[in-house]
């Protein structure tokens, strides 16, 4: 069997935590967004990826909405 490294599959990036931003942005991803996408609520691309919440242990693709 082939092995093959992780990164090559797929990326990973660090998100930041909300409670510790200070200003305001239009494009902070919230867990209401998470939440909204978990369940479907908006429509997904494929190939838009997805958010991992390691305190819910849950994933969700991103929708078009981001």
């Amino acid at each position: 069997m082939e092995s093959i490294p992780l990164n090559e599959i797929i990326q990973f990036t660090l998100g930041k935590n909300p409670t510790r931003i200070r200003e305001k942005s239009d494009d902070l991803y919230t867990p209401e967004d998470f939440e909204k996408d978990l369940h479907g609520i908006h429509s997904t691309k494929e190939g838009m990826g997805c958010i991992i919440n390691l305190i819910k242990s849950k994933c969700s693709p991103i929708s078009e909405q981001i």
